[in-house]
């Protein structure tokens, strides 16, 4: 890959000493943000992925950098798999059996007190916002799409809607930090044990627990009426 001549390298050369001298992922990721836009006149799209040609062998840190580099035009759904408000983020690396043994330690409709602190200004219906911030747990680090991520939770909401509301997160002034949390949170949910297993959940057989010839409640006896 090295330049065919002496000037191209030295252009290089201090174009990526300008980038490494910065104190942090972030700003360095600022400074290289120019040099993607400049890319992207000349390429066209510049995406996550659009360096597994060459950069193969870029280390973690540029890794890191690149992608706080590419954070303002990535997809929400992009943002939440590679934690870009991150110290260090990173290119999705769970597999598909790693977020199917997450999935299992998560609700299909996400925990209330979380759904409430992570409803955006205006507020969503927590039937709709509830499954999707459940689904969001799963797309974090993960390579699962919005639909497969819907699947994981029985269908309880869709791509259509994980994609309408996470537009709408995106729009939030706190999204960074909403992403940073559901990051935590599943970190956390990686490492520790949970009670309920709610993919088991998920698959029980209700449709006997209360026929249709029964009645909806039933007709409790009231100790303080005397017996016939």
């Amino acid at each position: 890959m090295a330049p065919p001549r002496a000037v191209s390298a030295a252009v290089a050369v201090t174009i990526a000493l300008h980038v490494l001298e910065q104190p942090d992922t972030h700003q360095a990721g600022e400074r290289m943000r120019e040099l993607v836009e400049a890319m992207r006149d000349e390429l066209g799209q510049i995406s996550v992925t659009s360096i597994d040609s060459w950069g193969s062998g870029l280390s973690t840190v540029l890794n890191a950098v690149h992608l706080a580099a590419l954070a303002p035009s990535l997809r929400p759904s992009e943002m939440l798999r590679c934690r870009t408000p991150s110290t260090m983020p990173r290119r999705p690396a769970k597999t598909d059996r790693d977020i199917a043994r997450r999935a299992r330690k998560i609700p299909s409709m996400f925990w209330p007190s979380w759904t409430v602190r992570l409803t955006p200004d205006g507020g969503t219906y927590p039937r709709i916002l509830a499954p999707v911030m459940a689904a969001c747990l799963l797309i974090i680090d993960g390579r699962v799409s919005l639909e497969d991520a819907a699947r994981h939770l029985s269908g309880v909401t869709d791509g259509i809607d994980i994609s309408r509301i996470l537009q709408r997160l995106d729009d939030q002034d706190h999204w960074t930090d909403t992403i940073t949390a559901l990051a935590r949170l599943a970190d956390h949910l990686d490492t520790a044990g949970v009670p309920i297993d709610y993919q088991r959940r998920r698959r029980l057989d209700y449709s006997d627990l209360l026929p249709h010839d029964r009645p909806s409640a039933p007709h409790w006896h009231d100790p303080r009426q005397r017996a016939p």
